[in-house]
């Protein structure tokens, strides 16, 4: 199971807000198994506003279902993570659209397309994957 925490204070103000992994096996006895975040010195992204966790995709397309997910991380745009391996969760893509993005949401279709949209007024993204995720998803 995919737990997204939500980051609600701006400039770091609070704790981490990450991606977490759980196993749900055992249903009275949920258990984390991993966690991710983006880090914050790859893009300085306390100093520019609101940065962290705030929601994932919630499609099950075939596409990409087990494989990877997709986590929008306000000013640090739109996390692609390779979930083959629930205990170790790696980043496989990443956009963040260009200016003060506050990316919010994010979803996925049959086709392969992703689609993002900013609350910050950029808009909506439409976005098709490249490289590493590209491959895991088998659409090459």
């Amino acid at each position: 199971m995919l737990v997204v925490n939500e980051a609600l204070a701006s400039h770091c103000g609070e704790a981490r807000q990450m991606v977490w992994l759980a196993d749900i096996t055992a249903e009275a006895r949920p258990m984390t198994v991993s966690g991710w975040t983006v880090p914050e010195a790859s893009g300085n992204f306390c100093a520019r506003g609101r940065f962290g966790a705030h929601s994932s995709n919630e499609s099950f397309a075939p596409v990409y279902y087990r494989k990877l997910v997709f986590i929008a991380f306000f000013n640090a745009g739109v996390r692609v993570l390779d979930i083959r391996d629930p205990y170790r969760p790696v980043e496989a893509a990443y956009f963040i659209p260009a200016g003060n993005p506050v990316t919010n949401n994010v979803e996925v279709d049959e086709r392969g397309y992703v689609y993002i949209v900013d609350r910050g007024g950029l808009g909506m993204h439409v976005l098709d994957l490249s490289g590493a995720a590209r491959r895991i998803a088998n659409r090459s």
